[in-house]
């Protein structure tokens, strides 16, 4: 009895010590620095669009947004070229968004994208919910236009590539082949992609 529990004490002496010399999460992605001068540009664009009446610039400069900071910075040139032409006809920031996000995406090639967090990410789910093989899942991503490979991917930062591949791979599978509990996660992701107050 006693032989077992210091067994199992030596046990978790070892877990513990495993825990201790694991990596951290990193303060920063790679690109962090890239997406920050990318998102000031954004805040600097909306500053401009505002002009005294913008009160957001400490707000936006402190935010950190989903996007990558190629997507990021031409978002910005098509927002800010978009809401000079509309001037006080212009429709909700989120509609002018989401069309720039289609003028942006069109004939984009943003090259192999399968072997990305997002996209091993959803890979592994497809496997573990669809019984879709990994082999099958990366030839359909080798078939999308580019357009599709970029929404799925990386024109996400990696940050907020890892938390789509967080929420992909800790959810739960759902019903109906899975599709509408992937696209809850995209969803999310979607919604982060760029910063805006929510008076504009």
């Amino acid at each position: 009895m006693h032989a077992a529990l210091r067994s199992l004490a030596s046990a978790w002496v070892l877990v513990g010590l495993a825990a201790a010399c694991a990596q951290p999460p990193p303060a920063k992605h790679p690109d962090h620095d890239k997406v920050a001068a990318a998102q000031q540009k954004w805040c600097d664009m909306l500053a401009e669009l505002g002009g005294e009446r913008f009160r957001h610039a400490k707000e936006c400069g402190a935010a950190y947004p989903g996007a990558s900071a190629d997507f990021l910075v031409r978002m910005t040139t098509c927002y800010g070229e978009e809401m000079k032409r509309y001037g006080d006809d212009a429709p909700d920031s989120g509609a002018v968004v989401s069309d720039c996000t289609l003028q942006i995406l069109t004939g984009v090639d943003p090259g192999d994208v399968a072997q990305t967090v997002a996209g091993r990410a959803r890979c592994a789910r497809q496997e573990r919910c669809q019984g879709i093989s990994q082999d099958v899942c990366q030839s359909v991503f080798d078939r999308l236009d580019g357009s599709a490979k970029a929404m799925l991917t990386n024109m996400y930062n990696l940050r907020s590539q890892h938390e789509l591949a967080t929420c992909l791979t800790d959810g739960a599978c759902g019903t109906d082949g899975d599709e509408a509990e992937m696209e809850k996660c995209y969803q999310d992701a979607r919604q982060k992609l760029v910063w805006l107050p929510l008076s504009l």
